[in-house]
């Protein structure tokens, strides 16, 4: 069986609350298994939210324009193990790209979208 093959409950990722979701993950989710950088989720996430921000085109209608709607918010939640630990990681991998892109605003206000549970 495939980790695709498995539908879970948003609530089995937040502590036991009356007021937890009972929706299923909703696609497109991933999930990252293996020895892989640290930084690897995090870049996906990014990547993931940068798509989403780019406006999506629609063919001419009867008038002859072109439509662009309007670009998504996307949010992106990262599963982790002890978050404590996967931070360390990214600080001792000490990354080239987060180190001169990450304080850059693009980079930060999609930082801002990703979650860590």
């Amino acid at each position: 069986m495939g980790v695709s093959d498995i539908a879970s409950p948003l609530s089995a990722l937040f502590p036991p609350s009356p007021n937890a979701p009972s929706a299923v993950v909703p696609s497109p989710s991933f999930a990252l298994l293996g020895p892989l950088p640290p930084t690897s989720p995090l870049h996906l996430a990014l990547n993931y939210i940068a798509s989403s921000e780019l406006p999506e085109y629609t063919p001419a209608g009867s008038d002859g324009r072109s439509r662009t709607a309007a670009p998504r918010r996307e949010r992106a939640l990262i599963v982790t193990g002890s978050r404590a630990t996967w931070t360390e990681e990214l600080m001792d991998d000490d990354e080239d790209y987060m180190r001169e892109h990450g304080s850059e605003f693009g980079t930060l206000s999609r930082l801002k979208r990703v979650d860590t549970r």
